[in-house]
């Protein structure tokens, strides 16, 4: 970064602040690159917008206009999908494979998982939503549910990681999975890769359900900056959620990780899936029981294939 940022003070100390938030110097490289011209009034609003306030200090609707606005004018109009990594054979491991299933005829194991064009502007509003602190978690999960006495969390202690959010957009555009369901929206950072995905989709649409009531407002707002505007959902998700007509092509669970839980929602939502879709399920790993219940269901045979994908999601393709 050091030869293709100017040699100024105030922008090379926004620029390394930005850096050491977003955690990712090789993806504010590549915006360097394509931006070097614009870059020394760019960085210089988006390091004012970000760090103004305490942290701990909420946004007015005006900050997070011209924070989007300022992310927007850095990104080129129609920008391409950047390189990221692929998927090697230490990311994933297959747990039932059905020989026409699309998760085993090595499509997965080929998928390439690219940064979205709109990443940084996920990362920056995933970012800003950090510095606003602590949140009380949902009333609903117990102790043993969150295994911690300690019900304050920052957004980023439960947001998906960037790789994670690469691969569900990478999978929304593989599938062209038009109708996606969210279980689960945190603070939005799954939903705006997610969303991003489908904004490049004809009449794509997301619906994401969010327990936590002061959560959900803030997670529909950062989800509808990176493409159509979802149906956000306030209250927990439950066998009655979902209209008899409705149906998803990929459907992504990260809310309560526990057995009893996951399995309620699995049951819930495969009759709204046909053949070929899609299931994510996130933190397989949560606990030894979460663990031993995802090994079991994956190699039940209404899934037509299974794959544990980096430690940590667990992918279920309809039978």
């Amino acid at each position: 970064l050091g030869e293709q940022v100017p040699d100024n003070d105030a922008e090379a100390d926004g620029l390394c602040r930005i850096i050491d938030s977003a955690g990712d110097a090789d993806l504010l490289a590549q915006a360097v690159r394509r931006n070097t011209e614009r870059l020394g009034p760019l960085w210089g609003r988006l390091a004012q917008l970000r760090f103004a306030g305490p942290p701990g200090s909420r946004p007015s609707a005006d900050q997070r206009a011209a924070l989007i606005g300022a992310v927007r004018e850095l990104l080129p109009q129609g920008a391409p999908d950047q390189p990221g990594e692929g998927l090697t054979a230490a990311d994933w491991r297959a747990l039932r494979q059905g020989g026409s299933a699309w998760l085993a005829t090595a499509s997965l194991k080929a998928l390439p998982v690219p940064a979205p064009a709109d990443e940084p502007l996920i990362e920056a509003l995933a970012d800003a939503t950090h510095r606003q602190g602590l949140f009380t978690v949902w009333s609903g999960y117990t102790a043993q549910d969150i295994k911690s006495e300690d019900r304050l969390r920052r957004p980023n202690d439960i947001r998906v990681a960037r790789r994670s959010g690469r691969l569900l957009h990478a999978l929304v555009r593989a599938r062209q999975a038009r109708r996606v369901l969210e279980i689960g929206s945190g603070f939005g950072v799954s939903g705006m890769y997610l969303n991003a995905a489908l904004a490049r989709l004809p009449q794509g649409r997301l619906k994401t359900f969010e327990a936590n009531a002061d959560w959900q407002p803030i997670a529909a707002a950062n989800i509808a900056v990176t493409g159509p505007l979802p149906e956000s959902v306030a209250g927990p998700f439950t066998p009655t959620s979902l209209a008899a007509d409705e149906r998803f092509d990929l459907v992504f669970i990260d809310a309560i990780h526990t057995p009893a839980a996951v399995q309620e929602q699995l049951d819930a939502v495969h009759p709204h899936l046909d053949p070929g879709a899609l299931v994510v399920v996130d933190d397989v790993r949560f606990s030894p029981e979460m663990l031993d219940h995802w090994r079991g269901e994956a190699k039940s045979a209404r899934w037509a294939a299974s794959f544990e994908l980096f430690g940590r999601f667990g992918i279920l393709e309809v039978a």
